[in-house]
């Protein structure tokens, strides 16, 4: 299953983009789903090939965590891995496709394909890390084993003590507290492109940007064959 998470913004709309992008390259078979916090952007048109589904979130922002959940709820139902984006994104060429594809490793709850972690002078592959250092939440792939551990976040400690309610920020307490591992795909496949942020995070630069992003014209199946891993 593919979920983008997307919102009204004064001013802005990314989501279109983002899903042509994804379009592009996703398998035909993989359900489609826009799950918009309140009403979809003002003017979307989803294709017919996509599901909106509105979960408005019931306190004020920038709690997204309560839609965001959402697509934990979305996938299990469908007993699907998800594949989750944000909706403000560049993607490499096969993006979709790929991390469709993607398997996540056993011993990893999930990888990410955006991180600020990592820059182009590390070597090509899967890094492995602890969750204590995981932020953003442009692209994830969670394997259907996470997917039902995270619904029950919602009777964690970590879900109703995080003062922000942001989407990573549960994710990375929730994890930590199980000592979970995820993964990072070197290079990213996406970058971010939201200079109008939903929940007011500042210029887009430094750590709303990642500095190994593998370029919108690099073909993403080209690391199909990846192999190589590493531990940080």
């Amino acid at each position: 299953m593919i979920v983008v998470l997307t919102c009204r913004r004064p001013g802005a709309a990314y989501a279109a983009e983002t899903i042509r992008q994804i379009d592009e390259s996703a398998p035909s078979n993989e359900e489609k789903i826009l799950l918009s916090d309140g009403p979809p952007p003002e003017g979307l048109e989803a294709p017919p090939s996509w599901r909106v589904v509105e979960e408005p979130r019931p306190v004020i922002p920038p709690q997204n965590k309560h839609t965001a959940w959402k697509a934990f709820e979305l996938a299990f139902a469908a007993k699907s891995d998800l594949c989750f984006f944000e909706d403000d994104l560049l993607l490499a060429k096969n993006a979709a496709a790929r991390i469709a594809r993607f398997h996540v490793p056993d011993d990893l709850a999930f990888v990410t394909f955006f991180s600020t972690w990592l820059t182009s002078r590390q070597p090509i592959g899967l890094w492995r890390i602890h969750a204590a250092t995981y932020v953003m939440a442009q692209s994830l792939k969670f394997p259907l084993r996470t997917v039902g551990e995270l619904l029950l976040a919602r009777q964690s400690p970590e879900w109703h003590n995080t003062k922000q309610g942001g989407f990573d920020e549960v994710l990375r307490r929730f994890a930590m507290a199980r000592g979970w591992r995820y993964g990072i795909h070197n290079p990213n496949l996406v970058q971010h492109v939201g200079e109008t942020s939903a929940v007011g995070n500042g210029r887009l630069s430094e750590n709303r940007v990642t500095p190994n992003f593998a370029g919108a014209g690099t073909d993403a199946l080209a690391f199909e064959g990846l192999q190589r891993e590493f531990f940080l």
